[in-house]
């Protein structure tokens, strides 16, 4: 299921706050926005609006982050065919096993920044609120 944030102007300015406030660094801008944490993070939160006024939230590898795990893949697939076509099957198996492990490692990093993000999200929200 897909995180969504409704356009209002309330939203707006929360998103315009988490930047003020320091929580990230980026853009809000009407149609999208594009967050990324203050620490060390390799990863950014973007919100595009859909055609129900809704910001469609997800969390992207940053540029170089992104870049890396492509060259990455591609060397470690050529290793792959290359030891498989001299027969030797234990080191594409390793590959296999930590591209995997990489791989869920990358899903559970995206889920909780997006879960972060959320919930510092609502937190402001229930203080505007109030």
């Amino acid at each position: 299921m897909k995180q969504t944030i409704t356009k209002t102007p309330e939203n707006l300015e929360i998103l315009y706050k988490l930047v003020a406030n320091g929580f990230y660094q980026g853009s809000v801008e009407p149609h999208k926005f594009e967050l990324v944490g203050k620490h060390a993070s390799n990863y950014r939160i973007i919100g595009v609006l859909n055609n129900e006024g809704k910001y469609v939230v997800k969390v992207d590898a940053k540029f170089s982050h992104n870049i890396s795990q492509k060259i990455l893949l591609a060397l470690g697939i050529s290793a792959c065919i290359i030891l498989l076509i001299k027969r030797n099957w234990i080191i594409p198996l390793l590959i296999a096993i930590m591209g995997l492990a990489s791989l869920a490692s990358t899903r559970s990093i995206k889920k909780r920044e997006l879960d972060k993000f959320m919930d510092r999200f609502t937190t402001f929200n229930k203080h505007q609120e109030n």
